[in-house]
Formats: C-alpha cells, structure tokens, sequence
C-alpha cells in the first residue's frame, strides 16, 4: 500500500477524532444529522471529515502542513477521510 504523504500527523488526527468521540459524541452526531438534514455537501464523508479536522486543528495548523508536508488538499483529504472511518465508521445518509 502506498504511503501517505501525512503519514507522520496521522496517528494524531486520530487521536484528535477519537477525544471528540469520547468526550462530545452526542453533539458530534447532532451536527452530522444537521447536516445530512440540510444536504449542502457532495460527498457527506469528506464535508464531514474535514468539519472536524477544522474543529481539531487551527486553521494555521492545517495550512502550515501544505508547505512542511508538501501536500494538497486531496492528501489531507486522504488522511481524513481514513482517520474518520477508522474512528466513527462510514457515514450514513
């Protein structure tokens, strides 16, 4: 399997998405279904994944990874859509 350009900062993001599944579940899954419920998404997985990278990170954390990484959005897009399904499952419409 190839490996992720954010190999390094992956088993943080995980970490990161797993506290908000243990410690603000109820709300996460509310916003989910809002968002289901308003349908402004293409693809639920990825509008969802990276609502909560932008929860979890500064927006400054996320843009400092373009230049130390050398990456663009579809390898964070990659890197959170993975952690996503790893910690909550894939998502249901």
């Amino acid at each position: 399997m190839a490996k992720m350009k954010l190999d390094s900062v992956y088993p943080d993001i995980v970490n990161r998405f797993q506290y908000v599944k243990t410690t603000n579940a109820d709300a996460w899954q509310k916003y989910v279904k809002s968002v289901i419920a308003e349908h402004k998404y293409n693809d639920l997985l990825t509008r969802i994944a990276w609502d909560l990278l932008r929860y979890v990170y500064t927006s400054g954390t996320i843009c400092g990874w373009y230049d130390k990484y050398n990456v663009y959005d579809s390898h964070i897009t990659t890197a959170v859509k993975k952690a996503y399904i790893e910690v909550f499952g894939m998502p249901s419409e």
